[in-house]
């Protein structure tokens, strides 16, 4: 099916919109870990902006849309940019549910999965650069062509066994590690018992809200070139401008929906909407004021904040009640507040301790990260 010249623009402003955005989105994880020291730069960290880098090459890809499907040396990069690197985030987003499993179900140390990270990089970059190959030496073809959207693979064969049979295999890997891991983290929540029952379940659930993140927008936002490309395919390659203008859309945006998901800003992006929304019920006041939702982000995340004073009181058309109006003056209060890496191992001597803990606080508040067998210490 031919689309008429607006249909046309309208993939093209879709497309380089959408690749915009994550291009600007991968920048941002890129420039927040340049900007890490590097000894704070934890392993998560590493795959993260290394998901980054490779949506950045291919989101060039995407960005280019259908500006070079006339010139053919620039149709030929395009296409060959969008085979590489597309499918090596695929493949990575694969390595980094691998980590997970191998970390939380297979309980190997830190050093073990830091070791994993150059046969991570072998198979996300080995295995698209193969295909890529055989590609271009077996394809009828033997080059990519304009495919409505931009230059890519028009070979249906070659689209789903080259392409797309690689993302509904790593589609059924995540979810297989999202069972595996919420499985094991109910087990261990069982077995803590009631002492540390609490802690252990709002843990586990943290990590498998943020599973179920990754492998609901992994799979949605793939999903959608899946069911443009078998629709032209049993149309008899008549493409429907509405799945082709979907397929523009989410497919591109790979780079900011990762940014998202993996920086941490869907969640405080979640905890922003449902902060407002319950702000807004009827005799409701103000849920969270500018210092409480940035607490409240910090909760989600993990960051850390503090201000100089917090209060609250309720409020009517009349005025603050008479108690709040003769509340004594509240004294400053010293709060000390850091995060220990543990890096799966056991408590550090005593005298490191106190090294850490400066004393003369009147509330301390530490978080431990890195901590997968708290059974264990």
């Amino acid at each position: 099916m031919v689309f008429s010249s607006a249909q046309n623009d309208s993939v093209q402003a879709i497309a380089t919109a959408s690749a915009t955005l994550s291009l600007l989105g991968s920048a941002s994880v890129i420039g927040s870990y340049v900007r890490l020291e590097p000894k704070r730069r934890s392993l998560n960290d590493q795959l993260v902006v290394a998901l980054s880098c490779l949506d950045l090459c291919a989101s060039t890809g995407f960005f280019i849309g259908r500006m070079d499907v006339a010139n053919h040396g620039l149709c030929q990069f395009q296409g060959g940019l969008i085979q590489l690197f597309a499918l090596a985030t695929v493949f990575w987003n694969g390595c980094i549910a691998a980590n997970l499993y191998f970390w939380v179900c297979g309980r190997e140390s830190l050093q073990r999965l830091r070791a994993r990270l150059r046969s991570y990089t072998l198979l996300a970059l080995g295995a698209p650069s193969l295909i890529l190959l055989l590609f271009l030496a077996t394809s009828r073809s033997g080059e990519f062509q304009d495919t409505l959207l931009w230059c890519w693979v028009k070979e249906y064969g070659w689209e789903i066994g080259g392409f797309y049979v690689w993302v509904v295999a790593m589609w059924g890997w995540n979810i297989f590690v999202f069972a595996s891991v919420r499985r094991e983290l109910l087990r261990r929540s069982a077995e803590a018992g009631a002492a540390a029952g609490g802690a252990a379940d709002a843990a586990s659930k943290l990590v498998v809200r943020k599973m179920l993140q990754y492998v609901g927008i992994f799979i949605f936002l793939w999903s959608w070139g899946l069911l443009n490309r078998v629709h032209t395919h049993l149309n008899g390659g008549a493409s429907s401008f509405a799945l082709v203008a979907l397929h523009a859309t989410f497919v591109p945006l790979q780079g900011l929906m990762n940014a998202l998901v993996y920086g941490g800003g869907l969640d405080r992006l979640l905890l922003w909407l449902r902060a407002r929304r319950v702000g807004r019920e009827p005799g409701a006041g103000r849920l969270l004021d500018d210092d409480g939702m940035a607490a409240a982000a910090a909760a989600e995340t993990g960051a850390s904040t503090c201000s100089s004073s917090s209060s609250s009181s309720s409020s009517s058309k009349h005025g603050p009640p008479a108690a709040a109006a003769a509340a004594p003056p509240q004294r400053t209060a010293i709060v000390f507040s850091s995060t220990f890496n543990m890096g799966e191992c056991g408590v550090p001597p005593a005298g490191q301790l106190r090294a850490w803990l400066e004393p003369g606080a009147d509330l301390y508040v530490i978080g431990l990260q890195v901590l997968t067998y708290f059974l264990t210490y």
